[in-house]
Order: C-alpha cells, then structure tokens, then sequence
C-alpha cells in the first residue's frame, strides 16, 4: 500500500501520508464488513484519492518538461510566483479532499 500500490512522482511527498491512511481506511472496512465486502469498499474508499494524488503529482512533471523553451518557462515561473512551488499547491488542494 502507500508508495507500492501508488506509483507516482514523489512531488507531493504523499508516500508515507497515502500508507497510512491506507491502513486506517483498511481497517475500518474489516472492522464493519466481511472481508471480501471490506477489500471491495476500501478500494472504492481509496480510489478517488489515490487517483487524484497520482494525477496530481505526475502533472507538474509534464507541466515543466513541456515548458523547456523561454517562453514556458517564463509562464511558469509566473504561475510558481503566484501559487507558490507545486507541491504547496498540491498540499493545499490534498488537505481539502475527504480522507
């Protein structure tokens, strides 16, 4: 689980973070159901989750490898300005979401 069942860029630094809550979602559902029931509503539980901490830390990386020429850089050092590094930005959005 954590790092193992969520391959993505580290940007976010959410390998530890995913792992645990993980674990507190897994066993909460075997605490309530059957385990078959249980393993089928902690991925229900974890996907959303998982797949937005995925999407979001893989973005930045393809964000910055397509912004090699001055002029991508030069926006994205404006958005990094305005928004603060792209992890912070990440952070901020992931505190926001539903464990």
């Amino acid at each position: 689980m954590g790092d193992a069942s969520s391959a993505c860029s580290p940007l976010l630094q959410q390998g530890a973070a995913s792992a645990f809550e993980d674990a507190l979602c897994l066993a909460k559902q075997l605490a309530n159901h059957p385990v078959e029931d249980a393993i089928s509503a902690y991925q229900n539980t974890r996907s959303p989750r998982v797949d937005w901490t995925v999407e979001t830390s893989d973005k930045p990386v393809k964000l910055v490898k397509a912004m090699r020429n001055p002029i991508g850089a030069f926006i994205r050092n404006k958005v990094i300005q305005k928004k603060g590094p792209l992890n912070a930005d990440g952070w901020k959005q992931l505190t926001k979401m539903p464990l």
